[in-house]
């Protein structure tokens, strides 16, 4: 078993940057072992299915349509290999537009249209995302919570069995089950803008808990962020010591 994340970049395309400056900085703070992998110069490894997890790291991942092989990932999926895609237009599994929320039993288009008011009747601000329902993925929050955003995203639509998080009128995220496998969709990665959220906005959880929901089991990560800390008292950084005692300590974190 390949206990290694595989994600999927591809450096033609227009969006390849959100997958450099958004998604990948997630993975390493995460503390996710992954190996990047371009599709624009090297077709899909041969042993794709051995992988926990397969990340496509960012929108028009394939915009020439002939650079991923839609059915081998299914394929690897149905066997056990978990999926999150960043990529709205690499619609892997199509669902009818009468798909069922788990928790309420009531169709996915009543939970859109709840955009604008919570679950509990409260008014919610036009850019905001709500949690639709209770998943091991949204586990931290309440059913109706709501994250307030500086802008409204830019969302294309996307597919899912379960609609887990909603923001003006369609969903963000979205899970399913295939086979042995299971698959994540957002529909944008914009949230992870400080322009619309931004990191520590509320849904870093979110994210993580869906790499770990959606890879094969036993998946590797380092829940505890590689930091350094440390105290600094009294600086004496001006006066009669200067000369005898410069500030060293600075030094000392450099190092």
């Amino acid at each position: 078993m390949n206990l290694n994340t595989l994600v999927l970049l591809n450096t033609s395309s227009p969006h390849h940057r959100e997958a450099v400056e958004y998604v990948l900085p997630y993975l390493d703070h995460f503390g996710i072992p992954y190996q990047n992998w371009d599709v624009n110069r090297t077709p899909l490894p041969a042993n794709l299915g051995e992988y926990a997890l397969v990340v496509i790291a960012h929108p028009q991942i394939d915009p020439r349509g002939h650079q991923l092989p839609r059915q081998r990932l299914l394929e690897a999926v149905k066997t056990g290999t978990g999926l999150v895609t960043f990529d709205p237009a690499f619609g892997l599994v199509r669902k009818p537009a009468h798909l069922k929320s788990k928790a309420t039993g009531s169709p996915a288009t009543s939970l859109l249209q709840q955009t604008s008011q919570s679950q509990t009747g409260i008014e919610t601000p036009a850019a905001a995302v709500i949690f639709t329902q209770p998943h091991a993925i949204t586990s931290r929050h309440a059913s109706g919570e709501t994250l307030t955003l500086t802008a409204p995203l830019r969302l294309h639509p996307i597919s899912g069995d379960e609609i887990l998080l909603v923001t003006d009128g369609a969903p963000l995220l979205t899970v399913t089950s295939l086979g042995a496998g299971r698959i994540v969709q957002w529909a944008t990665t914009d949230w992870m803008d400080t322009h619309f959220l931004g990191p520590l906005g509320g849904l870093d959880d979110v994210l993580w808990r869906s790499l770990v929901w959606a890879g094969r089991k036993p998946f590797l990560l380092r829940g505890l962020p590689p930091l350094v800390t440390m105290r600094v008292d009294d600086v004496a950084a001006t006066g009669h010591l200067w000369g005898q005692s410069p500030l060293w300590w600075v030094r000392t974190a450099n190092r």
